[in-house]
């Protein structure tokens, strides 16, 4: 073989090497396509550790009036309203929209019996206008059942503030440790979806039994009188809902997409990828 055609065959083979690795890029599960994934992938478990950061920093805010009452007892005192006004006064409105106390032993008709501040009463106290004893309430039920802190699923607070929202709970307990109610702060789902940021696709989120809090399609969100679109029933749910983190194909009206996804250790939270 002469030099001119061992020159050219090498020519043919790079330029041959060189087109299947353009054309590889731009095949699903190609470099190109692994890079993206690779980077939603870290998109997702850096949103999951800012929301579990932030529900954390709030978790605090029922902590706090617990201990307040532990010390003051089973009954409330007159400063109480003024209390909560001053806390929620002192956060940013995006990050809490209520926060109250709510006692076990007085019936809940008594004016006493959940003092309360959210963003329309402050810098006054609103009032319940249902029984929070009820185990259907999960706000109150969740820290009262488990002794410890507690975040709801996503619901409407019908007959409360009348929101779409999630709870972040506490048990509140006298010096001898018996059970005497529960402190807890509201955030609305409008504030969550505020923290939801992606420029790798579109983001969803939802919760640990599956409830969507946050997405795109407004018509899949909970509302009053509907209580949220199921994880499983969404494209490649079953499998997002099957492990806590990882990447599917699936295929949506016809296209192929690819999901990512990574759950928030404290909240149980998933916050989910589709990439185009």
């Amino acid at each position: 073989m002469t030099d001119t055609r061992i020159r050219l065959r090498r020519r043919l083979l790079v330029s041959l090497l060189a087109m299947s690795l353009t054309a590889c890029a731009s095949l699903p599960g190609g470099p190109a396509a692994s890079d993206r994934v690779d980077a939603a992938q870290r998109r997702a478990h850096a949103t999951a550790d800012a929301l579990d950061a932030w529900v954390a920093r709030i978790a605090m805010l029922p902590l706090g009036t617990s201990m307040r009452q532990q010390v003051q007892g089973a009954e409330p005192d007159g400063r109480l309203i003024e209390y909560l006004a001053a806390i929620l006064n002192e956060i940013p409105p995006r990050d809490v929209y209520g926060v109250y106390i709510a006692f076990e032993d007085k019936q809940w008709t008594d004016p006493l019996s959940m003092p309360w501040v959210d963003r329309k009463s402050w810098p006054k106290g609103t009032a319940v206008t249902y029984d929070y004893h009820d185990p259907k309430q999960e706000w109150y039920s969740g820290p009262k059942r488990t002794g410890a802190l507690y975040i709801t699923e996503p619901y409407f607070d019908e007959g409360g503030s009348d929101i779409t929202m999630v709870s972040i709970t506490r048990p509140v307990r006298d010096r001898t440790g018996r059970f005497i109610g529960v402190a807890g702060a509201d955030i609305s789902l409008k504030d969550i979806g505020t923290r939801l940021q992606s420029s790798d696709g579109d983001m969803f989120l939802v919760s640990k039994d599956g409830t969507v809090i946050v997405h795109p399609e407004a018509r899949l969100m909970l509302r009053k009188g509907y209580t949220g679109e199921s994880l499983v029933n969404l494209p490649a749910g079953a499998v997002i809902a099957a492990q806590a983190s990882g990447s599917t194909r699936a295929v949506v009206n016809g296209t192929p997409r690819t999901f990512v996804w990574q759950t928030a250790p404290l909240t149980g939270w998933r916050v989910v990828i589709g990439l185009p």
